[in-house]
């Protein structure tokens, strides 16, 4: 009986179907920290979660701020647009050969000197996450740039500074890209 059993369940296992990696869940949005503000675009399509220092100067289409660097403080610049406003990908198209095309990784300000690129995974979606260093006229400049799978199309949210390129995120623009929302 023992034998015949196990006959059965080889059996059933070549014939069946083979077990399906999970796929990998996305993690849960952190809280809103005390002071930070949530700007919505226009259409009510892009959220993004901002420093309270942090200036918000475009809202329609897509959401872009800065923030001077002054006493101590980084500067920073940040835009995100949804993938509604963003030329997508064309079939077969790699995604370092898109952002080269779309020019979203230094914006014609110059080649990068040093360039990273991983895949993360965020609340709103999987995201290939490119980090690169380059000058720009006499000073050094970095670009963080997350292209994100949102399955409604990709989506762009990218911080620059001044100064040497950054290893990882800093926890505030780790914090920011963790609380981007798209909706279709």
């Amino acid at each position: 009986m023992r034998a015949a059993s196990v006959i059965l369940l080889v059996a059933l296992t070549a014939c069946g179907e083979s077990a399906r990696t999970p796929e990998p869940t996305p993690p849960v949005r952190p809280a809103v920290p005390d002071g930070w503000r949530i700007i919505t675009t226009d259409a009510g399509d892009v959220t993004l979660v901002v420093p309270p220092d942090l200036i918000v100067l475009n809202t329609s289409g897509s959401i872009s701020g800065s923030r001077a660097a002054a006493g101590g403080i980084d500067e920073l610049i940040v835009s995100v647009t949804g993938p509604a406003r963003v030329e997508q990908r064309a079939p077969g198209e790699s995604l370092p050969d898109w952002v080269t095309r779309g020019n979203w990784l230094t914006a014609g300000r110059g080649e990068p000197l040093a360039l990273t690129q991983r895949e993360v995974l965020l609340p709103a979606g999987p995201a290939l996450e490119m980090i690169a260093g380059f000058r720009f006229g006499n000073e050094d400049r970095w670009t963080i740039l997350n292209i994100i799978d949102t399955g409604q199309g990709y989506a762009v949210l990218q911080f620059d500074g001044g100064g040497p390129r950054p290893d990882e995120p800093s926890d505030e623009v780790r914090l920011m890209r963790e609380l981007v929302e798209f909706r279709p």
